[in-house]
């Protein structure tokens, strides 16, 4: 019986994994946050500490650079202020994993292309930031396919620019895991609404 409903008349959009109504969908949502909210505050301190050792690495590389350290500053204090804020936490993390961490990952290919010093991790960068923000990130379908388009832009263009990607190689590091990724992600976000109904 229960496979005979569709989504419409479970009321989620097809496309954008999200109910139809907005009170369920908020109902939903505050659901959903109960068991969010300690692997959210986890992943923003335990992401935080691992940006903190390319920061570092990034510095050493390209010097001291008030522009790049700007852009570290006010992400650092976004990423601290919803740590400590519950109320914070709940209301922007969709924001700050959607388009907070994209600039800060910009960032750091936009300097490295204005300075010529070569991207210490190369190619491998793609694949690895694709099932980042698909897998890890609890942010919703839309909002995770904006993010790696922002946070994968700007290593394409660096990568061409050094010579490091060549188009033979764009299937293996782009295109398949993108498309996986979005079939996941999908997947997962119609499945916990169809259960929560």
């Amino acid at each position: 019986m229960y496979l005979d409903f569709g989504a419409d008349k479970m009321n989620i959009n097809k496309l954008t994994c999200i109910f139809n109504d907005e009170l369920l969908e908020q109902n939903y949502s505050e659901k959903k946050w109960i068991k969010l909210d300690k692997y959210i505050r986890n992943l923003l301190i335990i992401g935080h500490l691992i940006f903190l050792m390319v920061i570092i690495d990034d510095i050493k590389k390209l010097g001291f650079m008030p522009s790049y350290i700007l852009v570290i500053l006010v992400t650092s204090i976004i990423c601290y202020c919803l740590i400590a804020s519950k109320n914070l936490r709940k209301k922007y993390y969709n924001e700050y994993f959607g388009i907070i961490i994209p600039i800060l990952m910009a960032n750091g290919a936009f300097h490295y292309y204005f300075t010529g010093i070569k991207f210490p991790v190369g190619e491998a960068v793609l694949p690895i930031l694709i099932f980042l923000i698909f897998i890890l990130y609890p942010i919703h379908f839309l909002k995770s396919i904006q993010a790696v388009v922002i946070s994968l832009l700007p290593f394409i263009l660096l990568l061409f620019n050094q010579n490091n990607l060549d188009l033979g190689k764009i299937p293996y590091l782009i295109i398949l895991p993108f498309g996986y990724g979005i079939f996941t992600k999908w997947n997962n976000e119609f499945s916990q609404r169809l259960d929560y109904v």
